[in-house]
């Protein structure tokens, strides 16, 4: 999964931060569970993290026959969520929304 920018409440700042494995385990722990404080997304990531989840099981419990002609998958939301599979690594400042898709 990837954030745009744009999925920030600041996106110059998301894009000037260094991330480190103590931010990224703040945005896991933001998503995951319920209480946690927000890193600093804009309201509404959360829940469109977890309704896109749906999309993950669906790919993983994919037939064998469909992973055997399915190369990329992905999907992404107008509010800065974005999945990929298999994961990749994308640069911060990519933003799935300019994608002419």
């Amino acid at each position: 999964m990837k954030f745009s920018a744009e999925a920030f409440t600041s996106p110059f700042s998301y894009l000037g931060l260094n991330e480190t494995t103590s931010s990224v385990k703040a945005y896991q722990d933001y998503i995951t569970r319920i209480g946690a404080t927000n890193p600093g997304f804009k309201p509404g990531i959360r829940d469109t993290v977890l309704a896109t989840g749906k999309v993950e099981d669906i790919w993983s419990r994919g037939s064998r026959v469909y992973q055997n002609y399915l190369v990329w998958r992905f999907f992404a939301t107008g509010n800065g969520v974005f999945r990929v599979r298999p994961g990749i690594s994308l640069a911060k400042s990519y933003d799935p929304r300019e994608r002419p898709w």
